[in-house]
């Protein structure tokens, strides 16, 4: 075998892994999270639509309190909620 058969194997070897990759490239979605369906998303947080009044959260945490954020934004203050799993700290 020569080196000029070689070199036409190897660049038919190159060309035939890229023709692969190029097709499989092109089948896969390019953003898996881009989907079919309902969209999803965080809408809301421990049951709160974000969105939500200040008198919608209190009526369903009667025991919370209206702050003010470290930032200056109102803010509703809950402690000592448990929910499934997870555990807010005191």
């Amino acid at each position: 075998m020569n080196t000029h058969s070689i070199h036409i194997a190897t660049a038919r070897a190159f060309l035939c892994a890229w023709a692969f990759t190029a097709i499989a490239c092109s089948v896969v979605p390019s953003n898996p999270l881009i989907h079919s369906g309902m969209p999803r998303g965080l809408d809301s947080f421990m049951g709160v639509d974000f969105g939500d009044t200040f008198d919608e959260v209190e009526r369903r945490f009667p025991t919370g309190l209206i702050q003010t954020s470290p930032y200056g934004a109102p803010a509703f203050k809950q402690e000592n909620v448990c929910v499934r799993p997870t555990r807010t700290p005191a």
